[in-house]
Formats: structure tokens, sequence, C-alpha cells
């Protein structure tokens, strides 16, 4: 009833939902991303299928969502300790602020926040602060100008794998040479970052694309150690 009221725009003001003391086995098709408002979830107490991975993932599009009670909320006890499930959960979920009632230490900072709201509106809604581990942003038509303040963007996150492809303006190339994005992109994202539009990143491409883009004009010079990220805002 939650899940079809919601995707007929019900229950928009709805900011905390308790779902503790039942017996769901998983939160997939639930529509809890139809809540515009939810920030905070309680699923204690339940028989969610694991891995507690699994189950983290399936609340990825709740972009508001900042609290979660997660404790015996999976079948056979996988969640019955706190200190079990925490770390794979908070690296999922890095628009949390608290598990189980505890701060979140991998929380997103204020700026990283602002980046991913700007990202939103740039990619229309493909990126959201609970689903930073892979983004997708493929075809949704970023041109060529927009390339700089949104590798800027995503060069502040902790994204591990990314996906570009099918934006015409970025295939055709970027900056003033129109070279391929893929060595600007390479080039500014953290050491977390390792695989790019289904490709692995090694250390040498790595290097090879800091030295390439470093021999670029100063307007793309931004784009390294995260000097750019002042000027997106």
């Amino acid at each position: 009833q939650l899940c079809n009221s919601a995707r007929l725009g019900g229950f928009t003001a709805l900011t905390t939902l308790d779902l503790s003391h039942n017996r769901l086995a998983t939160l997939q098709g639930q529509g809890l991303h139809l809540l515009p408002s939810l920030t905070e979830l309680d699923v204690r107490h339940n028989d969610l299928a694991p891995p507690v991975e699994d189950v983290a993932r399936c609340l990825g599009r709740c972009d508001t969502l900042t609290s979660l009670w997660l404790k015996d909320a999976l079948a056979g006890g996988a969640a019955a300790k706190h200190e079990a499930y925490r770390g794979a959960v908070c690296h999922i979920l890095k628009g949390l602020t608290r598990l189980d009632g505890i701060a979140n230490t991998l929380a997103l900072s204020s700026e990283q926040r602002d980046a991913v709201a700007f990202l939103a509106e740039a990619t229309h809604g493909a990126v959201g602060p609970n689903a930073l581990v892979s983004v997708d942003i493929s075809n949704r038509g970023l041109l060529a100008e927009h390339f700089k303040w949104v590798a800027a963007a995503l060069a502040t996150l902790p994204i591990e794998e990314l996906t570009c492809t099918d934006n015409a303006g970025w295939e055709r190339g970027v900056g003033e040479h129109h070279h391929d994005y893929r060595r600007y992109v390479v080039a500014s994202m953290g050491g977390v970052f390792r695989m790019l539009d289904g490709h692995a990143i090694n250390d040498d491409e790595r290097a090879n694309c800091l030295i390439m883009v470093e021999r670029e004009e100063e307007d793309y010079g931004a784009y390294l150690c995260r000097r750019g990220i002042g000027e997106w805002r």
C-alpha cells in the first residue's frame, strides 16, 4: 500500500518511516525512493535477505535519507552486531549522517553535498548522495561546455566507477584541443577511482593522464588537485 500510494504521489511530506518489527524479506521494489522527504528509516528486526550490501544498495535512490536504523534487520543474525556491517553500509550510503544513531565518519562534507546537488541538476537526477560508489551519467545530454564544471564536481566525490558514454558533446572531444575526455577524468579523480566507461584504470594510465593534462592550458589545470571546485558554484 505504501508503494502504491508513493507512486501516486502520496506521502510527499513523510520524513520518518518505521518499518521495524515486521517480516520484510527485501527492500527492493518497496518504492522508498518515491518518498521525496524521507530522511529517517527504521527497518530493525526484520528478515531482510543478506548480504547487507544488497540491502544498502536498495536505498541508493533515497536521496534525502540521512538516518538509518538497521540492527537485527537481516535474516540469520547477519546484522546482529553493529560493528560487523557498519563499514559496508557507510561505504555504500555516503549520504547517511547516522547509522543506528551513531555518527557516520564517512559522511559527505558540505562541499561534497554541494557537488552532488550540482551534479543532480546538471545530469537530470542521475547523481545522488547514497549512490556514489558507481555513478552513471551516460546519455544525459551533457555538452562540451559543461565538461569542466561537471568534472570539477565529480573530482570532489569518492566515486569508484563512472560511466560517461553517449553524451554527444563529450564524444566529440573536450577542451581547447578537443581531446578525449577520459584523460581529464582519470587525471582529476581521487585514488579510489578505478573504472571509467567499463575499462579499468591502472597506475600507468593515471600517471600518463596527469602528465598530459598538466601540459594543457591553465583552464584545464583547474581539474587537478581539486582546484576547480570553487568555480562551478
